[in-house]
């Protein structure tokens, strides 16, 4: 099986200075890692859980959406203009070496195995790994951070069922299989989760918060994102098409610890079924109340087909509750013109503010967003 380019060994690095502009708060963040991705064999998932608290994040001045859940990491950018948003990303895109090195395609890993093993190493970033000076240190200070030489990497092994028959056969379903971004955006939370990023910098998700968030993910396809994600949040709710639930729950169980299996929900989510039905009946489609207010919602490259925006779009707003819930999307760009209507729709739909993470966190194709609805001016 062929990795892709993008999941290959390689260094992440982030370097932004302070600016100011109006949503972005003035700090300095330099964040580099290290992992090597997808292998294949039949090891079971590992786990070597390290706590933290928000104690570690001395500098409060960091902005937050409402709700406390997010931060947002020091380069990230308000979008005003949907036009100019897509501009500057393909322009971006255009402009990187090493996105022509790989066949774009559709973003699946492997459409023909029945089976598939992610495995990838989190390691500490290079400054952990540094000796300590000689400057002196609080003893508080040195309980709360542990000696670099410490810190270890983690070995993350995860093998997981797919339904290639039915991406041929099933009209319309494209999650039948494990998609790139869903990869990166697992390695992205575990690396700010076991190696959080020191002050004046934070993690995409406050620690205190996340550990008890109400997460509800949308497309969720084969279950990659629950099967991962779960041991480090309160509860997660994992949807897609009622085709793909079966598939999803196997996945889940095969994976987590019955502890862990409690505290998932797998629901059946038709988004064209929520659009078309009357908001005053959409409760009968999927109850929200029932499952409570969400703190997350997570999106991960469900962009792709121009007719499902207005649906999509409509189960994102039907299930946030303003002011409080976060919205994370990453995706993978492909169809310029799709990711453009998808971005002028949801732009549109309400008083949303919506920011594009540092492309630092993602390879060249993939983009992040994270939105929040506000009060209407």
């Amino acid at each position: 099986m062929a990795v892709p380019e993008c999941l290959t060994n390689g260094y992440l690095e982030m370097q932004t200075t302070s600016n100011d502009q109006q949503h972005i708060n003035e700090s300095v963040v330099k964040l580099v890692a290290c992992s090597s991705i997808l292998g294949i064999s039949r090891s079971p998932i590992k786990y070597d859980l390290m706590s933290f608290t928000t104690e570690q994040f001395e500098d409060r001045s960091l902005q937050t959406l409402r709700g406390g859940l997010a931060w947002l990491p020091a380069g990230s950018e308000l979008v005003i203009d949907a036009d100019e948003e897509i501009f500057l990303l393909y322009t971006r895109l255009a402009g990187n070496q090493d996105q022509t090195s790989t066949p774009l395609g559709l973003g699946f890993i492997d459409s023909k195995a029945s089976e598939i093993t992610v495995s990838f190493s989190i390691d500490p970033p290079s400054q952990l790994l540094e000796p300590r000076g000689k400057e002196k240190s609080s003893r508080r200070h040195a309980k709360r951070q542990p000696h670099p030489q410490t810190r270890k990497a983690i070995d993350f092994e995860i093998t997981l069922e797919q339904d290639p028959s039915s991406l041929q056969s099933r009209r319309g379903d494209t999650g039948s299989v494990l998609w790139r971004a869903c990869i990166q955006l697992s390695r992205l939370i575990l690396l700010q989760h076991h190696f959080p990023p020191s002050s004046p910098s934070a993690p995409l998700f406050d620690p205190e918060h996340f550990s008890k968030a109400r997460v509800l993910e949308l497309g969720a396809g084969i279950g990659l994102l629950p099967c991962i994600l779960t041991p480090f949040v309160g509860h997660y709710t994992v949807t897609d098409i009622d085709a793909l639930i079966p598939l999803i729950r196997k996945n889940v169980a095969h994976t987590l610890s019955e502890s862990n299996i409690r505290r998932v929900s797998t629901l059946s989510l038709d988004w064209v079924l929520l659009h078309a039905t009357p908001p005053a009946r959409r409760v009968a489609v999927f109850d929200v109340d029932t499952e409570g207010s969400f703190d997350l919602i997570i999106c991960c490259d469900c962009i792709y087909n121009a007719g499902l925006i207005p649906a999509l779009v409509t189960s994102i707003n039907y299930c946030s509750q303003p002011e409080f819930t976060a919205v994370l999307l990453v995706v993978e760009l492909r169809e310029e013109d799709v990711l453009r209507e998808f971005l002028n729709t949801w732009l549109a739909s309400g008083p949303w503010d919506v920011w594009r993470l540092p492309q630092e966190l993602f390879d060249s194709r993939t983009v992040g967003w994270i939105g929040q609805m506000v009060p209407s001016p």
